[in-house]
């Protein structure tokens, strides 16, 4: 489990639903209560928690946690007793300084609610999201009485799992990309690099203006041919019983755009982008 930011370029897929999304009781009527929310991408299931006061932790598992945490969650809602499990998640807490990061929690509580939440490294209290009956959806028996909230919380716990699980598979097996090894990794970071080097430096020889000029003390100024393959360029200036020659090495105009679309193809086209890269590595 680990502490990341979803990329804003993650395409969405069933996970994102809003049907999934978990609410918790707000502070004051009316007011915005906190939320949980489940996603997957990149062969891990999430969740993730976000409170009223804009702060995020995130809860970044595999499929066999998420299933354990999942049957859990069912079997707490098959027993009719309060009880709570929790999962520590372990990280830095500051620079240099390891703790737990933050908890996933589920259980029932004293009114028989079951429901699952989420504290972290310096929260006052933890979150807690109920699984409760819907305002305007409500059970009701066969005389029209309504269930009790326990029991419908219970129904709703066990569905929610469920729909979860069923998602979080099928995301996870249409989806799938094997993880490269991360020596693999770091050799694409390498050439990477070497290559934007080698672009910028060509870059700059291509932006060289091939030109010569005699300047002379009598102010007379002559033109001097235009070289399109020229290896030494010859700047002499005569005044003062001085003479002054400088070469410059200068490549073929079309050999370097050819070189800098070939570095773009191995930098845009194979490797995707630096960016994409260290995203890969921090996941």
């Amino acid at each position: 489990m680990a502490v990341v930011s979803k990329p804003h370029n993650v395409k969405k897929n069933a996970a994102d639903a809003r049907e999934l999304t978990l609410y918790g009781i707000a502070a004051q009527p009316g007011g915005k209560p906190a939320t949980m929310v489940f996603s997957t991408f990149n062969n891990s299931p999430r969740f993730r928690v976000y409170r009223t006061d804009g702060k995020m932790l995130e809860f970044k598992l595999d499929q066999v946690s998420l299933n354990e945490v999942l049957t859990t969650l069912e079997d707490i809602a098959r027993r009719n007793q309060p009880e709570q499990v929790r999962w520590n998640l372990d990280g830095f807490v500051a620079q240099g300084k390891k703790g737990i990061i933050g908890t996933l929690i589920a259980g029932r509580g004293e009114d028989g609610l079951v429901y699952i939440g989420a504290t972290g490294f310096g929260w006052d209290k933890p979150e807690r999201f109920n699984f409760r009956p819907y305002f305007r959806f409500k059970r009701v028996d066969a005389q029209g009485n309504e269930i009790p909230a326990q029991d419908v919380s219970a129904l709703l716990a066990r569905s929610w799992a469920r729909l979860v699980r069923d998602i979080s598979l099928t995301v996870y097996i249409n989806e799938y990309k094997h993880p490269e090894p991360k020596n693999n990794v770091h050799n694409k970071v390498v050439t990477v690099v070497i290559a934007t080097t080698m672009v910028v430096v060509i870059t700059m020889v291509v932006m060289v203006d091939i030109k010569t000029k005699v300047v002379t003390t009598n102010n007379h100024l002559s033109q001097v041919h235009q070289h399109p393959q020229l290896t030494q360029v010859s700047v002499t200036t005569t005044g003062s019983n001085q003479t002054y020659s400088r070469g410059i090495l200068v490549m073929p105009r079309y050999m370097s755009v050819s070189i800098i679309i070939f570095l773009y193809y191995l930098i845009v086209l194979r490797y995707e982008s630096i960016f994409v890269l260290y995203f890969e590595i921090n996941n």
